[in-house]
């Protein structure tokens, strides 16, 4: 089943973003819902980057993971990085999520590789980019995380209650 995200933001509002089961739902959703609106043309798949995010990691080279209680370290040569939220790790084989069956393997799997690229996407959340995969915390994770804290250290700072996932 093919899905369908919409980006947008009422002027003077934070932005949002909504999931939609088919492009069909999401068009009856913006004709029913808004109708002076103004549409960017963003091809379907693109991704929309917000500045600022994860920069610092991009050439930095992945040296360690540590797993905590509830929460995962990484470390980069140049520092480390804390997530409160477990990411999906995007393989080849496929994607994991924490409680699968290889997921340490997965994350392990990347150390020793340097982030190509890594940023906050509308469509995505956070994106840290490997040449062996990318970790990714998905907008709906972000934006229901328990605590306000989802990423913070080297790289920059997430928080749940702030656009554009709030």
């Amino acid at each position: 089943m093919e899905r369908a995200r919409l980006a947008f933001q009422l002027d003077g509002h934070a932005s949002d973003v909504r999931e939609f089961d088919s492009p069909n739902e999401r068009d009856a959703f913006l004709s029913r819902s808004i109708v002076d609106r103004v549409e960017t043309g963003i091809v379907p798949g693109q991704r929309l980057r917000c500045p600022d995010w994860g920069e610092a990691l991009v050439g930095d080279e992945l040296a360690g993971v540590t797993f905590v209680m509830d929460y995962l370290q990484l470390q980069f040569q140049g520092g480390v990085a804390t997530l409160y939220v477990w990411p999906e790790v995007h393989r080849t084989g496929g994607v994991l999520v924490v409680g699968d069956t290889g997921y340490r393997d997965g994350l392990c799997g990347l150390i020793g590789d340097r982030v190509t690229a890594a940023g906050i996407f509308l469509d995505d959340g956070a994106v840290i980019a490997f040449k062996g995969g990318e970790l990714v915390i998905p907008p709906a994770a972000i934006r229901d995380a328990a605590q306000p804290e989802v990423f913070e250290g080297h790289g920059g700072e997430i928080l749940a209650a702030e656009p554009p996932f709030a």
